[in-house]
């Protein structure tokens, strides 16, 4: 039984770091390229800001919302606005989340992609 939860740790563990990889790797590969490309693709930035070295930041921020299930035990029946009906006695209500992620990147005086970065709880 022990080694069936460490396994499945360590699964959940590898898929998670795995998904960060391939974001990030997709991110890696728009370094070199013209911002231009990289609008087309994913649309236009929310913010700009020029620096003193003639370079350019550019934000691209999305935001969402999504739901997660809380699961609470009941012995009684329960009807209630946001909550459905689980197995043997259990209710599953939904918990808003908030999602967002921020990508900025950073372009040389030609209009290239010279470096990224990101921020939020949604990049994946």
């Amino acid at each position: 039984m022990m080694r069936l939860l460490v396994l499945s740790l360590i699964t959940g563990l590898l898929c998670g770091c795995s998904s960060r990889q391939m974001h990030h790797g997709s991110l890696d590969s728009w370094v070199g390229a013209p911002l231009d490309s990289y609008i087309r693709a994913n649309g236009q930035p929310s913010g700009r800001r020029d620096l003193p070295n003639g370079y350019a930041v550019y934000s691209f921020s999305s935001t969402g919302s999504g739901y997660k299930p809380i699961e609470s035990q009941s012995n009684h029946e329960a009807r209630s606005y946001g909550t459905t009906r689980g197995v043997e006695g259990s209710l599953y209500k939904d918990s808003r989340l908030s999602l967002s992620c921020t990508v900025w990147l950073e372009t040389d005086k030609d209009g290239h992609i010279v470096r990224w970065r990101q921020q939020g709880n949604n990049c994946y």
